[in-house]
């Protein structure tokens, strides 16, 4: 779409329209890029300005191109709805890092030089930021003109901003009707607002044009890693070669790769939450249009989405722009602009964004990557977060599911058995027991006796949104109430009618539905000669 319809494509100044299939890549992506890149027209250098009197001074100076190129615009982590059709005002919500400059800009583009030249003398602007007017003449002029249009755009970098929140106004008028060789666009006032925050945010752009990189180069074990010409290379030998990038952890994420596969049986694509090596989600691409979902829980590899084609990749060597984005518990994953897959799934902590490039054994995996960005608010900034002593949103869906959960289609996620001096917990469960010398220990089980003075719980150390306890009822075992967060969700009997297995009160109750944060499950005997035998506590959703 020609015209307004490139707005979608802005910084702290919204960009304004894109022809169609016009290919603008040296900006940010989502941001005016088709005003920046190799062919374009030097600017004009120009003074920085003052623009809001602070103790290090708010700066604004021109874009360029050679040492600006992975600065992050401030569009691309702006969420709202581009709207360019039509005269209005569009507001949008925005965080940015602390300590980064922002690029700004506006770019318009039509079907060819005649319409853009006839399209600008029909236009006027208003930039500002923190109600301070912004000269356009701090920002750099940059043209662009080939087989795919023409456009013309400002570009500038503020520097020094402040913590705390800040406006941007852009309003673009129109003092015609115009038409940019595809759409017309009716005269009046389309003003976009982005208010945004500084600080608590996470944001990394590379387009690796600067012959610089945050990405680890060079051989280790497997992987080599490289740049050339504008790209990242990631090779593998016979096996997975995984990068991550040095950043801070991540909650709510969201990362954008062009990604291509150049050797026939190389796969590629995106990692996230990555804690180490055995802890992680992945997004992963094939040559032949597949597509897989997946995640490592403590060494563990679990297909969340089994290997599926889809029409929206494109096959063999060409490229394809992979998108992941993380918020609360779901996860959304997108090719070339079109959705793969959403689905639920939060076990894992937040953690950093990373690579991949992976074959199979006597091949070499050879895995392009160009224009990433991944931003996100850092791990315990986010505002969807919820707290540990936060109150259940509705009521848990609690189920008494028998047999061993560990048979289970689903098993835990994770499980901590109840007899610690046996077995030592994971990571991601603490098992604490209150019961002196009246507890009963065989391997893996425990036996807590002699009422609601005593009893073990399980707390998750990982947000998770459920929980549960095996129960291993014995003869010698009797009623018990369970509590979830202090709240009793549960009470009966677990008297099992033998020791043996089959004789056993074999179930497992399990809370889920939960708010995705950390969660304590307590099992208490409620009378004075009750006893409570507990094989294992778990987390995450478990299905028969």
């Amino acid at each position: 779409m020609g015209g307004v319809g490139f707005l979608a494509a802005i910084v702290l100044t919204i960009v304004l329209v894109a022809p169609r299939d016009l290919e603008l890549t040296t900006l940010p992506s989502d941001s005016p890029s088709a005003a920046i890149e190799d062919n374009l027209s030097q600017p004009v250098p120009l003074p920085t300005v003052n623009v809001t009197p602070t103790s290090i001074p708010l700066l604004i100076r021109p874009y360029d191109a050679l040492t600006d190129a992975d600065l992050v615009n401030l569009a691309s982590v702006a969420t709202g709805s581009w709207d360019t059709a039509n005269p209005g005002r569009f507001a949008y919500q925005a965080r940015f890092p602390a300590g980064q400059p922002a690029v700004i800009s506006f770019a318009w583009c039509a079907k060819d030089p005649a319409a853009l030249e006839a399209n600008w003398s029909d236009f006027a602007f208003e930039f500002s930021l923190d109600g301070e007017p912004i000269d356009l003449g701090t920002l750099a002029l940059l043209e662009r003109k080939d087989d795919s249009g023409a456009c013309r755009s400002f570009a500038g970098v503020v520097e020094n901003l402040e913590l705390g929140h800040h406006s941007f106004v852009r309003t673009h008028h129109l003092l015609a009707p115009v038409n940019d060789g595809y759409d017309t666009y009716p005269q009046g006032d389309y003003v976009y607002a982005i208010e945004f925050e500084v600080g608590g945010f996470f944001a990394l752009r590379s387009t690796f044009d600067s012959g610089s990189t945050p990405w680890p180069a060079g051989e280790a074990g497997i992987r080599t890693a490289y740049l050339e010409a504008g790209e990242y290379r990631l090779l593998a030998r016979g096996g997975l070669a995984l990068v991550t990038v040095d950043g801070p952890a991540l909650g709510d994420t969201t990362i954008s790769a062009k990604v291509r596969l150049i050797t026939p049986g190389s796969v590629g694509g995106l990692v996230f939450r990555h804690s180490d090596a055995d802890n992680f989600y992945y997004l992963l691409i094939s040559q032949d249009g597949l597509y897989t979902f997946g995640m490592r829980w403590n060494g563990r590899g679990e297909m969340l989405v089994p290997w599926t084609a889809s029409p929206a990749l494109r096959q063999g060597a060409l490229t394809n722009t992979l998108r992941v984005e993380f918020e609360g518990i779901q996860m959304r994953a997108y090719a070339n602009g079109q959705e793969l897959t959403r689905i639920d799934e939060g076990a894992l902590p937040p953690g950093t964004i990373g690579l991949v490039g992976q074959t199979t054994a006597g091949r070499q995996a050879d895995v392009a990557f160009d224009d990433i960005l991944a931003y996100g608010p850092l791990a315990g900034a986010e505002a969807t977060t919820v707290p540990t002593s936060q109150p259940l949103l509705d009521q848990p869906r609690v189920e008494l599911l028998p047999g061993d959960a560990r048979r289970f289609g689903t098993p835990p996620k994770a499980i901590a058995f109840a007899n610690t001096e046996f077995a030592a917990s994971p990571q991601e469960i603490t098992v604490t027991t209150q019961c002196g010398n009246d507890c009963w220990r065989g391997n893996e089980w425990l036996t807590v006796r002699y009422g609601s003075a005593y009893s073990i719980e399980a707390r998750s150390t990982v947000p998770t949104t459920a929980i549960g306890v095996q129960f291993w009822g014995l003869p010698s075992d009797g009623s018990v109430r369970v509590l979830l967060d202090g709240t009793e969700i549960w009470s009966g009997s677990i008297m099992g009618s033998g020791p043996e297995v089959g004789q056993v009160f074999l179930n497992y109750l399990q809370a889920s539905g939960l708010p995705l944060a950390e969660h304590t499950l307590r099992v208490q005997p409620v009378g004075a000669a009750d006893a409570a035998t507990i094989y294992f506590f778990g987390i995450g959703e478990s299905r028969e």
